[in-house]
């Protein structure tokens, strides 16, 4: 009995160390040429650092991780990780790869001169839209997203359009108001595809809506989800929010 109990706390001090060695973290921000934003690294294996690199990298867990050097040593001090989920870890990847196409590179639309560079911007908010540009948005299972503008100098009223069913709403926005709510007279579903105008009809853009599952309730899996549906811009913002 005796022998067996000790069989079994080694088989789980190797199920462990196993399990730390294959937690991975995702390269977010870099500023060393031999970590690119991108890029993974095992948890628990010695990195270093030369003197002026930095580091943020992302667990699978959410947890974000900043390093500066010089130093070198594992990444995770203590108690790490002790998975990996490899769904997460290659979503991240993706996100942060060089060279990602843009979430707007889908589609352009009439109007492009009238704006004025004003589609550059990014609101603040995760859960907004930049009216003034066609993109791919997410948003979770019951809320609302909101649409934003970067000049708020005058009044403005657009139109929202939902292309396969016709319904529509117009949306005023007062002056030095920069978001509007989407309105309740236009449904919000999984794969559509809406239209925004102008009320003179002078410009146009689109947007693709997807919507989280219920599900993907923590941070990090729906920054996982996002990425893959394409709302590159979001998953990006949320990343920046981790602590």
């Amino acid at each position: 009995m005796v022998r067996e109990s000790a069989l079994l706390s080694i088989l789980m001090m190797f199920m462990g160390i196993a399990a730390v060695s294959a937690a991975q973290l995702v390269v977010v921000e870099s500023t060393a040429s031999k970590f690119p934003p991108g890029s993974v690294v095992d948890a628990a294996k010695p990195l270093t650092l030369a003197p002026g690199d930095r580091l943020a990298l992302v667990g699978e867990d959410g947890t974000m991780i900043r390093l500066q050097g010089p130093s070198s040593g594992v990444p995770v001090a203590g108690d790490g990780p002790t998975g990996s989920d490899k769904g997460v870890v290659q979503a991240l990847s993706r996100l942060f790869a060089a060279n990602q196409p843009s979430a707007s590179a889908w589609g352009t639309f009439r109007g492009n001169e009238t704006l004025q560079g004003r589609e550059a911007a990014n609101p603040p908010e995760v859960w907004a839209w930049n009216l003034y540009r066609s993109d791919s948005i997410c948003v979770p299972a019951g809320v609302e997203p909101s649409l934003w503008r970067s000049d708020a100098a005058t009044d403005q009223g657009v139109v929202l359009l939902h292309l396969s069913t016709g319904k529509e709403a117009e949306v005023e926005f007062a002056a030095g108001q920069q978001s509007a709510l989407w309105p309740k007279a236009v449904p919000l579903l999984d794969g559509g595809e809406y239209a925004v105008r102008d009320a003179s009809n002078l410009w146009e853009r689109r947007l693709n809506v997807r919507v989280i599952p219920a599900g993907e309730t923590g941070d990090i899996q729906q920054i996982a989800w996002m990425s893959d549906a394409g709302c590159l811009r979001q998953a990006r913002l949320m990343v920046a929010g981790l602590q």
